[in-house]
C-alpha cells in the first residue's frame, strides 16, 4: 500500500505494486517510464543515493556474523569498472524474473550532467548464467549518448 501511493504521489499512473521484492504477479506491472521517475526521486534522498552507488558494503559484527557480511552490489559485479567511455556510472538495480527478463535501472554522469536510463525485458540465451545484457544496453546507450554530445 505504501509503495502505490509513492506511485501515485510521483504520478507514476501506470505502476502497481503487488509486493516489494520484484517477484512475478500478474498484477503487478510497470514502465521503464515510471521506474526512471522513482529512481529519479529516489536520487534526490541522500541516503538513497549513498547506496544507490556503493559497490561494496561490509555490516557491523552480529552475534551470527562477528565478521560483519560483506554485501555486494550485483549491478557493479557485472562490470569491470563503473567508468564507461566518456562517463561514470552512479549505480544501477538490477532485476531477474523468468517472465519479465532481466531488467536494469540506471544513473551515469556524462560531462558533469546525470541520466537516467532504464530497461526492461533483455533475455539471455537458454543456460547462459554469464550474459548481463541489460548491462551491456546500459553501457552502449550511454556511450552513444557520451559520443553525440
Amino acid at each position: 500500500e505504501m509503495m502505490n501511493s509513492r506511485a501515485e504521489d510521483l504520478c507514476m499512473t501506470n505502476t502497481h505494486f503487488m509486493n516489494c521484492t520484484g517477484e512475478h504477479d500478474f498484477n503487478q506491472y510497470s514502465t521503464v517510464r515510471d521506474m526512471a521517475t522513482l529512481l529519479r526521486a529516489g536520487l534526490q534522498n541522500d541516503k538513497f543515493r549513498e547506496v544507490f552507488s556503493t559497490s561494496v558494503f561490509q555490516t557491523t559484527p552480529t552475534v551470527t556474523h562477528p565478521g560483519g557480511l560483506i554485501i555486494y552490489s550485483t549491478f557493479s559485479q557485472t562490470m569491470n569498472s563503473m567508468d564507461f567511455e566518456g562517463g561514470t556510472f552512479i549505480g544501477g538495480k538490477t532485476g531477474y524474473t523468468l517472465e519479465a527478463g532481466q531488467s536494469l535501472a540506471t544513473a551515469a554522469t556524462i560531462d558533469g550532467h546525470e541520466y537516467i536510463f532504464v530497461t526492461f525485458g533483455a533475455y539471455r540465451a537458454e543456460g547462459d548464467t554469464s550474459s548481463h545484457l541489460h548491462t551491456v544496453d546500459a553501457i552502449n546507450t550511454y556511450q552513444a549518448l557520451a559520443a553525440a554530445l
